[in-house]
């Protein structure tokens, strides 16, 4: 097996479910480092706690990154290469740079590849950048969306949730106003029924809002291992 096969083989061996994402990123650059002499660079930012992320998404970026590092063992000859991962706005931003040959975007091979990896962004939402030019190095970044309500969810449910609060109020309202000593008649078993039946909608639509104001408002962080 040959210097490079080999090399390609530890970008693919890593399963992510071993490691954390940040651990697995390093390995796969140690790996690069190692079989090319390449100098790998590493800038690791706080990161969301799994939930914050649509599912998958750690997957995703730990797949672009290696399809990345693997180009750049292929093809760029690099003798620097960067690789960032962050979290800002609501988002995860991975961005692998190379002072590598670099290649234009617009040729056949090189479509194919970045189509892959475009198509992974986009099942977590996702974006991915490239940005590249002959003897120019390469530049990949990925962006990827938290899981969360935007503003416009949110603003719904508070509609909802007045709404349901309001019909609940004039049930409740009709239905005491109705109530009267000894009273036993089928009417009241179904205004009673209703009154618990909007109060239930009510509470849950309650619920509902007020988790997802703290997830849009309330992102829970964990710090990455540090590396030198």
């Amino acid at each position: 097996m040959s210097e490079m096969e080999a090399m390609l083989d530890s970008l693919r061996a890593t399963p992510l479910s071993n490691a954390g994402l940040v651990e697995a990123l390093k390995k796969q650059g140690e790996a690069l480092q190692f079989r090319t002499g390449a100098r790998v660079e590493f800038e690791f930012g706080p990161l969301p706690a799994d939930e914050a992320l649509v599912p998958g998404s750690q997957q995703v970026i730990f797949r672009v990154a290696q399809e990345a590092l693997a180009n750049v063992g292929r093809h760029a000859r690099a003798k620097r290469v960067r690789l960032a991962l962050r979290s800002e706005a609501g988002r995860v931003l991975l961005r692998i740079e190379d002072d590598g040959a670099g290649f234009s975007t617009s040729a056949p091979a090189a479509g194919m590849g970045l189509a892959n990896m475009r198509e992974r962004a986009h099942s977590v939402d996702g974006t991915l950048v490239v940005n590249s030019r002959p003897d120019s190095g390469t530049t990949v970044t990925l962006d990827v969306p938290f899981a969360g309500w935007g503003q416009a969810d949110l603003d719904d449910y508070r509609r909802r949730m007045t709404a349901w609060g309001g019909v609940t109020s004039i049930l409740l309202v009709l239905v005491a106003s109705h109530l009267r000593p000894g009273r036993t008649d089928p009417d009241l078993f179904i205004e009673v029924t209703m009154v618990i039946w909007t109060g239930v909608i009510f509470l849950r639509t309650v619920v509902t809002y007020r988790r997802a104001r703290r997830r849009a408002e309330v992102t829970p962080w964990i710090e990455p291992v540090s590396h030198s």
